[in-house]
């Protein structure tokens, strides 16, 4: 380096690199403070969130499925672990259902039965596909447990003093139906419609709580009719129903509706649950997602995430890839050695030089 005159080569070279590494920080300051505001929203989540990509590999999860693991003696540090690894009692059919997802992108909602520690544990999961440049790139999973639910429904078909002790204790809103009109109700109902009191629901059809059309574009009345229809024939049926309270405020809602038998009569029973958060979180994750996919493929400069504790690349972006002349497959397989010395040797290389 010149003590006098102007700066030769190298302190030019220094000064461009200095320059790239703070725009680097700026960077990942941005990409830090979007990951602050998708993992509050998800960890505000009562049910599990992971998600996986096409190696069945966990990549990230919430707070509330680190806990189910937790409960269920299973490990909590499941990051870059295989999903079959950590949940060795999923049946074979569940990565079937996965690779149908990944590559129809396709949302697939299914109920599961385990034993796990010598009990019964029912789930519901919800498998979301997150898409990226048109192609599914990862799986959002939303599980929730809903043994207890389960259990509450087999054990109003033995005793109908069980049924209503379960009935009014629940804390999931809990309606019946008799043709098109709600006959009873717990009270976490008339809390979830905004009602003051059960009068205020009985004699009505569920079409008068709902906006004219659901967001499918199916009129409220002829659907409620038609899913009616369908629980009477089969049994049972599970979908989602836009509500409106009557306040005007609407809500997503996550509906079992079963046929069951009150006093020799089939009617209708509906467990009732406002999801309007949860697909809240999940949009914020999947947002969250895109943003960072934007900041990370299109930075002017190279960009890399590495495994802290392997030192191996979990991805690079176009730039770096085209910085050191490797496919982005193939910086998936390459460690922080691979490409970039030690600093002693980059300090020693330029007092040689």
């Amino acid at each position: 380096m010149k003590e006098d005159g102007p700066p030769d080569a190298r302190d030019l070279e220094i000064q461009s690199l200095r320059e790239k590494v703070s725009q680097l920080e700026a960077a990942r300051e941005r990409l830090d403070e979007q990951n602050v505001l998708y993992r509050s929203t998800i960890d505000a989540v009562a049910d599990g969130m992971h998600t996986i990509g096409p190696d069945y590999r966990i990549q990230l999860f919430n707070s509330s499925f680190a806990r189910w693991c937790e409960e269920l003696g299973l490990p909590t540090d499941v990051v870059g672990q295989d999903l079959f690894d950590v949940f060795p009692f999923l049946p074979d059919h569940i990565r079937e259902e996965y690779r149908e997802v990944m590559e129809n992108g396709t949302i697939l909602t299914t109920e599961e039965r385990s034993i796990v520690g010598g009990e019964e544990i029912v789930t519901e999961t919800r498998k979301i596909p997150l898409v990226e440049d048109g192609k599914v790139e990862r799986v959002l999973t939303i599980v929730h447990n809903i043994t207890e639910h389960k259990h509450a429904e087999e054990a109003v078909r033995t005793s109908e003093a069980r049924y209503r002790a379960l009935f009014e204790s629940s804390r999931d809103a809990v309606v019946l139906v008799d043709g098109l009109s709600f006959i009873d109700c717990n009270d976490a109902a008339v809390q979830l419609y905004g009602l003051a009191t059960r009068d205020e629901l009985l004699n009505r059809a569920p079409s008068e709580l709902s906006p004219p059309t659901q967001p499918d574009g199916r009129d409220s009345h002829e659907a409620e009719m038609a899913l009616a229809n369908e629980t009477m024939a089969n049994g049972a049926a599970h979908f989602e129903w836009r509500h409106v309270r009557p306040d005007g405020t609407e809500f997503d809602a996550d509906v079992l509706l079963s046929q069951v038998d009150l006093k020799g009569k089939s009617i209708l029973q509906g467990v009732v649950r406002d999801i309007t958060e949860q697909k809240r979180a999940a949009a914020a994750l999947q947002e969250s997602e895109q943003r960072f996919r934007a900041i990370f493929d299109y930075a002017a400069d190279g960009m890399l995430l590495a495994d802290p504790e392997t030192m191996t690349f979990v991805m690079g972006n176009p730039k770096i890839c085209e910085m050191l002349g490797y496919a982005p497959d193939e910086i998936e397989t390459l460690g922080v050695p691979d490409v970039h010395p030690p600093a002693g040797d980059v300090v020693d290389q330029l007092v040689d030089d």
